[in-house]
């Protein structure tokens, strides 16, 4: 299951990193405010896992349940910073700009589990729309999983970021 919540934490990333991130921030063109993400789980296929673990997993991704962030200004200049920081990713590909997203990653837990992560699809000031596949391998209470998660995401700027008191 934490492979799930990577790829899920992941997956959001694309409209709502956290931080400053690797490198220098490059304008991306991103509005910042609120934006609301679908996703749609494609493919999920878990191996050493019971199935209903692996439909619960599925039911997690609901495309009827957007989730809606607020995207801060640092965050739009810099949409990877998340993966970065955590510092358990390294980058084969990393570009978020020009209209463009590509990004190769592969993560690492510290118990060296591992997933490889793979982002791709295009964005606007207001719009993102992507394909993300993770492939991972993992062991849970000494058993070993693997993970093959593809998701379709559609993402829109929806207005401004409610004020904080």
């Amino acid at each position: 299951m934490r492979w799930l919540a990577l790829s899920c934490f992941v997956a959001a990333g694309l409209s709502a990193a956290h931080g400053q991130g690797a490198g220098s921030p490059v304008p991306t063109g991103l509005q910042p405010g609120m934006w609301t993400i679908t996703a749609t789980v494609n493919e999920l296929t878990v191996t050493g896992m019971p199935e209903e673990q692996a439909a619960a997993m599925r039911q997690s991704i609901d495309p009827s349940r957007p989730q809606s962030q607020c995207m801060t200004p640092q965050q739009a200049a810099n949409p990877l910073s998340s993966m970065a920081e955590q510092g358990t990713c390294t980058f084969a590909r990393s570009v978020f700009s020009g209209g463009t997203i590509d990004v190769a990653a592969t993560c690492r837990q510290p118990n060296q589990d591992e997933v490889q992560i793979t982002l791709l699809g295009s964005y606007t000031a207001e719009t993102i729309t992507a394909q993300y596949r993770a492939d991972g391998r993992f062991t849970t209470t000494g058993s070993p999983q693997t993970l093959h998660m593809s998701v379709a995401m559609n993402g829109r700027r929806t207005g401004h970021c409610p004020e904080t008191p």
